[in-house]
């Protein structure tokens, strides 16, 4: 029987050890193929989400999955809601956005969410995801969004740690009025190391993203 094949699709070459790592610690059966495409982001943060940058996302999403993927995920929060939307007549597969089980999961566990990016432009479709996830769990929640200063700059330079600590700092001094506090990109989540001793629950995508994948790859009627 051949196996079931799981697509990623990244906006950064780091992603691709982030979730292999993921991958292989949960020691599921299944392909995994990683397609990397920096330009999608680039031109996100240069142009917006304009229709061509839309038509070549989907375009991405769908050849994955004409290669052979049942289930594609988009591991761009930026991007993701333009990814999840993708679809081709001729071939029947899942997109997914890496986010959307954490918003689900926040939505459902606190009210005062603080949501922390490193990209501004993450940010907009990260708190319409949340307000959609409240609005599919029929919950109300008070939402604030900042962006931390800096650390973009570090992640670019390929100075990880410190984009973890940059992150981290700007979560110790603002987290004190919020029950829940989200991470809005997968490549953020390294930052909770660094967070030990903040006494509020943080949530990143990667993990929770790739188990809604799996499930979805095993039960694709869900």
């Amino acid at each position: 029987m051949n196996k079931k094949t799981l697509a990623f699709l990244h906006t950064s070459s780091q992603h691709v050890e982030t979730f292999s790592n993921i991958i292989n610690g949960l020691n599921v059966d299944c392909k995994v193929v990683h397609e990397v495409d920096e330009s999608l982001l680039e031109r996100a943060i240069d142009s917006g989400l304009r229709a061509s940058l839309k038509r070549d996302i989907n375009s991405q999403m769908c050849r994955l999955a004409r290669d052979g993927a049942a289930v594609v995920v988009c591991t761009c929060s930026t991007i993701g809601a333009i990814a999840e939307q993708s679809s081709d007549p001729n071939v029947n597969f899942m997109a997914m956005r890496i986010d959307r089980a954490m918003a689900d999961k926040a939505v459902s566990s606190a009210e005062h969410i603080l949501v922390v990016a490193a990209l501004e432009s993450t940010l907009q479709p990260t708190l319409q995801l949340l307000k959609g996830s409240a609005i599919n769990a029929n919950t109300q929640v008070q939402i604030t969004t900042v962006t931390a200063s800096s650390a973009w700059e570090l992640f670019e330079a390929g100075e990880t740690e410190k984009y973890y600590q940059c992150i981290a700092q700007n979560i110790s001094e603002k987290h004190h009025d919020y029950e829940l506090i989200i991470l809005a990109q997968a490549s953020m989540a390294g930052a909770i190391d660094y967070c030990r001793a903040i006494p509020k629950t943080i949530l990143s995508s990667p993990v929770l993203g790739v188990l809604a994948a799996l499930e979805q790859l095993k039960n694709p009627s869900q």
